[in-house]
């Protein structure tokens, strides 16, 4: 993706290029012998980057076709951002009605590269559907372009 901005208030005009890398938003927790039956082609196993055997979860892969559109609407303002506890960031989109229904919880870092044309990349760690989404992430909304200003070193972190 590239986030592209004409300069706004306190943040310079914008052109940076952000790399998307996926690990394991499609498996459940850990594997356990005692839970995760495989011989029946019930679940399959993945390895996630840290090198830990997942279980492959067809539910969350399933729900993982909206990724791209979700992510895709972060440097055009359409998808709002949320930090987290875990010094992270979060998106959400809601999947049915009401304010108490479940909503599509996607959760990931933002990194700056050392290469010889800096650029950032998103690293997701975690998508999942949520019975009970937490109001306290609603209330944390960032502006994605200055969180990628302030990764970039293009202006001061708040």
């Amino acid at each position: 993706m590239t986030l592209t901005r004409p300069a706004k208030r306190e943040l310079p005009a914008l052109c940076i290029d952000i790399r998307v890398v996926f690990d394991c938003h499609v498996c459940t927790e850990a594997y356990d012998s005692t839970r995760h039956r495989i011989e029946d082609g019930s679940a399959s196993l993945w390895l996630d980057a840290g090198r830990m055997v997942r279980v492959f979860h067809r539910d969350r892969y399933a729900l993982s076709h909206a990724l791209p559109d979700l992510l895709r609407g972060l440097p055009e303002g359409k998808t709002k951002c949320y930090g987290t506890k875990r010094s992270n960031y979060m998106v959400w989109k809601p999947h049915g009605t009401g304010d108490g229904a479940p909503h599509y919880q996607v959760f990931f870092d933002l990194y700056r590269t050392n290469e010889p044309k800096p650029r950032l990349v998103m690293y997701v760690q975690s998508a999942y559907l949520k019975d009970r989404p937490l109001g306290i992430q609603r209330k944390s909304t960032l502006i994605f372009a200055t969180i990628c200003a302030e990764t970039m070193g293009l202006i001061a972190r708040r």
